[in-house]
């Protein structure tokens, strides 16, 4: 059960089960935002966010503050329901052992949670898992496969709107846009998040939407 998502709720939509129960391991814990590391798998501190956000959009602000405190809901526009019997693709078939280490990987840094011996909700979905090479030799990367079945309506991602699922990047006008509004003698930098999508967290009532299924267990 994956606890990673990109997309926060946006007005106007809806998540997919806004009465999703809560497992009980998040359930039963008192809730202090000042220690939500606690109950979301991430390491952002939200109240460190807000300060470093002094000046930008406040609408912005208050949606990734509140993203990184509760978890952040997947929009949809149709209705997932039942339990999906499909199998892991024929790459996680195939290289069996290097599957098992990224799940446990996974599992070590909180991001998935498992193994369960039976679905951990009764409107449990579970997309099939594959693995794909990076450029480093024999070295993968877990893909959790949402668009499965590609020719369905009942993939997690075939609930998602079209403006929930693009990433729009900024322009170089852009940026010579913002440089040329901080005046001479300003910096830029630039840096690279490792992992960057992993460390969004997903709000606990969209946790079984994203399930997984592996040597007869569940996560």
């Amino acid at each position: 059960m994956s606890f990673q998502a990109s997309m926060p709720e946006m007005p106007g939509s809806t998540p997919f089960s806004s009465d999703a129960p809560m497992p009980p391991v998040l359930r039963d814990q008192p809730h202090n935002p000042r220690d939500h590391r606690r109950l979301l798998p991430t390491p952002i501190l939200p109240w460190v966010l807000e300060n470093e956000l002094q000046g930008y959009d406040t609408t912005e602000v208050s949606c990734l503050i509140q993203g990184f405190t509760t978890g952040f809901k997947i929009p949809q526009i149709s209705p997932i329901t039942g339990l999906y019997l499909y199998k892991r693709h024929a790459s996680a078939q195939k290289l069996h052992s290097e599957t098992q280490s990224l799940i446990r990987k996974e599992l070590e840094t909180g991001r998935v949670a498992g193994p369960f011996k039976q679905p951990p909700f009764p409107n449990f979905v579970w997309s099939p898992i594959g693995l794909r090479p990076k450029q480093e030799p024999r070295s993968f990367r877990i893909i959790h496969d949402l668009s499965f079945p590609p020719t369905s309506d009942q993939s997690v991602n075939a609930g998602v709107p079209e403006w929930a699922s693009t990433v729009q990047y900024h322009t170089l006008d852009c940026i010579v846009s913002l440089l040329h509004q901080a005046g001479k003698g300003s910096l830029m930098a630039k840096c690279d998040l490792k992992h960057a999508f992993r460390l969004v967290p997903v709000s606990p009532q969209c946790y079984h939407v994203l399930g997984f299924r592996f040597d007869n267990e569940y996560y």
